[in-house]
């Protein structure tokens, strides 16, 4: 008989270690960071998670962890997803980057078992100005990194080849780099939700730079309700005269270039918010100017003078996981906590006076014995009324309370950046509604430091589940509001911190 249990112990073991490996087989994760991974630690990234079901359909969560093991109590970040058959869906975290530089796990769970692991690897944020290039070339404006030193920060400035397919369509991404290059006919398969987003880029602080010589009508027309320039009129242009307006115009070569407008210099550009669109009248791939060896100081030159500089010293860094407003959001007016010297006093009077006098009480009434229950009971009694009384007096029912900073940029555009804390009172779960332009993380209070937590379902619903009673919950967030309206005010755009729920 002895036999017979040991096989039944090893079936069973066998069957629950066989379902996981199983669903692991069944499972592949890919990893992919928009600007071809390009992070910059003062921004948000967006993680996308691709998830293939190979075998059978597949109903469960991805899930971001810290730990490669599931444990209870552990933060994590998760988004639900539901497979058919060799299908696959594309889910996404967006989060500062700085909260990625400890080591993370991307994990496929189902019913709270993980099918699937691997370890997040990310290329780490650079902390210099990058510029992205998208260009036919690949060595297209490879001359703007020979000069190391483009601010009076001494930031070192690298230049990255990019592909239309990694634009993203969220304005905020593009914060990751300092400026978009590009060049020629290139970027004829970037779409209207990317320009759209490049374009909103721009009024947000954004510089890019469209290159265009004789008959590249590709990209500098798509920016023509910014920058307006009349096609049809390509030409060539002297460089002695064309260079005439820079300093380093008494060692210019001899000969002419061909470029789009004949009639327009060879750079031009325009303020759109606090952003700036240079156009380059000229392809910056022709000769002579593209190996000529004073071609970097030319384009240093050309940048100070049309403001790309200034652009890039007045970009100042923030804290993108804003933990003034993170810590200011935590002072919800609604709640009120009773004052500590309440507590002393009451607990006192009954160590003091209550438990003392029922002692003697009892001995009085000769059952000294009775004291070991009654004065126990009395304290949990004493608790209980605590609770009821004081329950009501620090808040009533779940509330919450948001801090905003708005950030208007002209009649049709404003920052935004906020924090929120949740508490919930009379019930352990909730979801939180956003707004369609804003991304947004829910975050808990860790030993050291915020870290996220939470459920995010779609786009637009953050979902806390069960909560411990009078636990705060947080969240950050950042985006863009429409049509806010301009204020009259002597000055080109103001700052707003508001405050409320």
């Amino acid at each position: 008989m002895r036999w017979k249990w040991v096989l039944i112990f090893v079936i069973t073991w066998l069957s629950f270690s066989i379902r996981p490996a199983m669903a692991e087989s069944n499972i592949d994760i890919q990893f992919e960071i928009p600007l071809s991974g390009i992070v910059k630690y003062e921004s948000w990234m967006r993680l996308n998670v691709k998830v293939t079901s190979q075998e059978q359909n597949f109903t469960g969560a991805v899930e971001l962890s810290q730990r490669q093991v599931k444990k209870n109590n552990e933060f994590k970040l998760r988004r639900p997803i539901k497979l058919e058959q060799g299908k696959s869906t594309t889910v996404y975290f967006d989060m500062p980057s700085q909260i990625l530089l400890d080591d993370w796990y991307v994990q496929v769970t189902q019913n709270g078992q993980v099918v699937k692991s691997e370890k997040l690897r990310i290329s780490y944020p650079t902390d210099g100005r990058t510029i992205g290039v998208i260009s036919e070339e690949g060595n297209a404006f490879h001359f703007l990194a020979v000069n190391q030193s483009q601010s009076k920060m001494n930031r070192p400035l690298s230049v990255q080849n990019l592909t239309e397919q990694m634009l993203p369509d969220q304005s905020w991404i593009y914060e990751n780099i300092d400026m978009l290059a590009l060049a020629g006919n290139s970027g004829s398969t970037i779409n209207d939700q990317q320009m759209a987003a490049i374009k909103e880029w721009i009024q947000l602080g954004g510089i890019v730079v469209v290159s265009a010589g004789p008959n590249q009508d590709g990209m500098i027309q798509r920016f023509a309700d910014i920058l307006p320039v009349e096609a049809g009129k390509a030409g060539n242009i002297e460089l002695q005269q064309a260079l005439s307006g820079y300093d380093i115009a008494k060692v210019a070569p001899n000969g002419s270039i061909g470029v789009y407008n004949r009639d327009l210099p060879l750079f031009v550009s325009k303020s759109y918010g606090r952003g700036l669109l240079l156009f380059v009248n000229y392809d910056v791939t022709a000769e002579p100017l593209a190996s000529w060896q004073f071609n970097p100081q030319l384009w240093q030159n050309a940048m100070i003078q049309h403001g790309a500089k200034k652009i890039f010293e007045e970009k100042l860094y923030m804290d993108q996981m804003t933990r003034p407003f993170l810590d200011l959001s935590k002072k919800i007016p609604a709640v009120q906590t009773p004052p500590p010297i309440w507590m002393v006093a009451l607990w006192g009077g009954y160590v003091i006076i209550l438990a003392p006098l029922t002692y003697f009480i009892l001995k009085r009434m000769r059952k000294t014995e009775w004291a070991w229950g009654v004065i126990p009971v009395g304290g949990i009694f004493l608790t209980v009324a605590i609770f009821a009384v004081g329950k009501p007096a620090v808040v009533k029912t779940s509330t919450s309370y948001a801090v905003t900073k708005i950030d208007i940029l002209d009649e049709s555009l404003a920052h935004v950046r906020s924090a929120a804390t949740f508490l919930g009172v009379d019930q352990n779960e909730y979801d939180v509604q956003l707004e369609p332009s804003i991304v947004a993380l829910p975050l808990t209070v860790g030993r050291n430091d915020y870290r996220p937590e939470g459920l995010i379902d779609g786009d637009e619903v953050l979902s806390f589940r069960n909560l411990p009673y009078l636990t705060p919950k947080q969240a950050i967030g950042i985006g863009v509001k429409h049509d806010m309206g301009l204020l009259l005010l002597p000055c080109e755009s103001m700052r707003i911190v508001c405050k409320g729920t």
